[in-house]
């Protein structure tokens, strides 16, 4: 079999598809908003590999932690093509970031405080809060407590958080205005422009920039793509003369690596009780769905059976519920393999040291290479020595 060289379980990084992925990005933003800068989010996935990559595309970094500052930082980054949003700043890496031209986003009163404490006249964005429960309902995740990000427009404390900076000589340059949606649909993102305009007519203030965030389907089939995301973009900025020239701020993570990253795991035993047959692999549905809140999963069996079963394929690990799926189609034995596609976002990420370590990573391309090791328990027994 072709993954027999291959150590489970184990990621697969799809070279060829985050290379369409990202042309697919670029040709959308020269056709309808040129004037775009794309921040690759680390949240989403901070594989080493994967954010060298980015960097050698000309993305900035997205970062909402002093961590993934740092690490951005020692990879190359300068701190001026660094985005800092998050509530949960660290004080240096906050004025570092801000002494250095980067852009941040401010999330939180006690940045208000450091701002105005620091006597000096630097420029910020915000982080807008929109009701948009009261709006989109069916779109939003929280409908009822709505989101806990930014500061709320429609209570005033947006305006009240721009005018005490504006008091203080702190410029306001840019509004973030990213939301947790929960269907990622266009419809979405046209309320979000719709509002930043508004919003801005209202303030009856110059920005320089507009920051929509990332959370963008893209290579998902029958769903939006880059091209329909910016092209409702488009038509709504280009409409206000305030915004026509505007700078745009990206921040997709799941809708560039999401589809472009595999999960390969190996059967390792078939067992049976008076119900129903399990197939026991090497892997475990922590690592492609941390929270067991998905229903159905994109997959390819690589097996030689012809034959038929009812099957419920599991993990590895002690929970009685690690199970991925049950499979009618095929029926698996020792040996056999199982790809989960479209798995690259917020995954890696999550992945912690439960029952066994994190796995390794592969690049695909023409062949097969390992892009980061299985974390063992030597790694672990330095750290705690050091």
């Amino acid at each position: 079999m072709k993954y027999d060289n291959i150590k489970t379980p184990c990621y697969i990084l799809e070279e060829m598809g985050l290379k369409n992925s990202i042309a697919e990005l670029r040709s959308a933003i020269n056709n309808y908003w040129p004037n775009t800068i794309v921040g690759y989010s680390y949240k989403t996935n901070s594989l080493l590999w994967l954010i060298k990559k980015m960097k050698l595309e000309g993305f900035l970094a997205e970062v909402v932690s002093h961590d993934e500052y740092n690490l951005a930082k020692n990879i190359g980054y300068d701190s001026s093509k660094i985005i800092y949003n998050g509530p949960i700043k660290e004080k240096k890496s906050f004025f570092d970031i801000l002494d250095n031209n980067g852009y941040l986003n401010i999330d939180s009163y006690q940045e208000v405080e450091w701002l105005i404490s620091s006597k000096k006249e630097y420029s910020v964005g915000i982080r807008v809060n929109l009701a948009l429960e009261d709006y989109l309902p069916e779109h939003v995740q929280n409908q009822i407590e709505g989101s806990r990000f930014g500061f709320s427009y429609e209570n005033g404390d947006l305006q009240k958080v721009i005018t005490k900076l504006k008091e203080n000589n702190i410029n306001v340059r840019g509004l973030h205005l990213h939301c947790s949606s929960k269907t990622r649909s266009l419809e979405v993102y046209e309320m979000l422009c719709e509002k930043f305009v508004e919003i801005i007519d209202k303030l009856d203030y110059q920005l320089d920039y507009i920051d929509i965030g990332g959370g963008f389907f893209n290579g998902v089939p029958n769903k939006p793509g880059f091209s329909d995301y910016f092209k409702v973009i488009s038509s709504l900025l280009s409409k206000n003369e305030k915004t026509k020239n505007i700078l745009l701020i990206v921040e997709p993570g799941i809708s560039l690596i999401g589809s472009n990253m595999s999960y390969l795991v190996k059967v390792k035993d078939v067992k049976s009780n008076t119900k129903s047959d399990f197939i026991i692999t090497d892997g475990t549905r922590l690592h492609i769905d941390p929270f067991f809140h998905k229903t159905t999963y994109f997959y390819d069996l690589e097996c030689n059976s012809k034959n038929s079963s009812k099957q419920i394929i599991s993990g590895y690990t002690c929970i009685e519920n690690d199970r991925f799926m049950l499979i009618n189609d095929l029926s698996l034995k020792i040996g056999d393999y199982i790809r989960f596609r479209r798995v690259g976002a917020y995954t890696l990420t999550f992945v912690s040291d439960f029952i066994q370590f994190s796995p390794f990573v592969y690049l695909e391309n023409d062949y097969y290479k390992v892009i980061r090791k299985k974390r063992t328990y030597s790694d672990i027994l330095v750290l705690q020595e050091d």
